[in-house]
This record gives structure tokens, C-alpha cells and sequence, in this order.
């Protein structure tokens, strides 16, 4: 047989005789015997057939099929607060391979809070694995400041009136 199964040669040599000898290349069939997988090379089975009764039909098996690899489809999911990341790759060839990262994020203020609205903090989720990539999450976080008045009185000149004026320390 030739390493890669492509091609074998069978001689027959007269045991009375060495001088005297029969030689043939089989005809070769192949025949997926295993599958490759993502990480395993397949076999194939190779068959030498030969024309002449005196050569029996051979059979080797070589890993010479390559192994597919990954092909890994990737999700993440946040937590509602934001502060969490998973990060789940499942490969499209065998669901069974399947790898999942969470990581915790890190939150910078996106926009500050007013008075009576809201601030939102952005999220950002970095992973190890190079498979998973940089995510990141706005969440209105940061509850309003409110009001912090501070009242104003202005007297007319007379004493006769005064007026009072409210005016919110974080709106200056």
C-alpha cells in the first residue's frame, strides 16, 4: 500500500521458483469509514481489488479526512441591571461543543441625572475568550436628583409687598 491509500501493489513469488512472479495494482475504491468532526480527522477505508484469483481484496484505513472545525454562533445576555454579561458560543457543526463566559462590567455615566429625569449609565463587557467581543448596554440607572430650592425674598422699597422666588441650586 502507498501511505495515503491511493494505490496498492500485490506480488505473488513461486516458493519453488523466486525468479517466477506475479505482480498487479489493484483497482482502489474509497469509502468514508468515520466522519471528520470539528476537532477529529475522518478515516477512510481504501479497497485494492484485483483482476487475478491468486490476490485477495485489501482494505486500509487512513485518517486523511481534516477535522471541520468550529463554527461557533455567539449570543450574549445581559442581566436588567446591566452589570452582568454571558456571553455563549454554540458551534453550528455540534451543539455539544459549547462555551460560555459571564463576566462582570464596568458602568461609566452616559448621561447625568436632572431633576426629574433619569441618567444613564453605560455597561461594558469584556471577555477572555477571544470568541466573545466587546458588548455594551445603556441602562437608565441613576435616579433623578430632585429639587434643592433655594427661596429668594425681594421687598418692594415701601415694605409694602415681597415677593418670593424659588430658584433650584441644580439647575444653575
Amino acid at each position: 500500500w502507498s501511505d495515503d491509500g491511493s494505490s496498492c501493489k500485490a506480488t505473488a513469488i513461486c516458493k519453488n521458483d523466486e525468479i517466477h512472479k506475479v505482480t498487479e495494482t489493484g483497482f482502489i475504491t474509497k469509502t468514508v469509514k468515520v466522519d471528520a468532526t470539528c476537532e477529529e480527522s475522518g478515516i477512510t477505508t481504501y479497497t485494492a481489488e484485483f483482476d487475478n484469483a491468486l490476490f485477495s481484496t485489501q482494505t486500509k484505513d487512513v485518517a486523511d479526512i481534516k477535522a471541520i472545525g468550529h463554527n461557533f454562533l455567539v449570543s450574549y445576555e445581559w442581566t436588567a441591571d446591566g452589570k452582568t454579561c454571558t456571553g455563549t458560543a454554540i458551534c453550528a457543526n455540534d451543539e455539544k461543543h459549547k462555551i460560555v463566559e459571564s463576566v462582570d462590567c464596568v458602568g461609566v455615566e452616559k448621561k447625568a441625572p436632572t431633576c426629574e429625569e433619569s441618567g444613564i449609565t453605560t455597561y461594558t463587557a469584556e471577555f477572555d475568550n477571544v470568541l466573545f467581543s466587546v458588548q455594551t448596554k445603556d441602562v437608565v440607572d441613576i435616579d433623578p436628583i430632585g429639587h434643592e430650592y433655594e427661596i429668594i425674598y425681594k421687598w418692594s422699597d415701601d415694605g409694602s409687598s415681597c415677593k418670593a422666588t424659588a430658584i433650584c441650586k441644580n439647575d444653575e
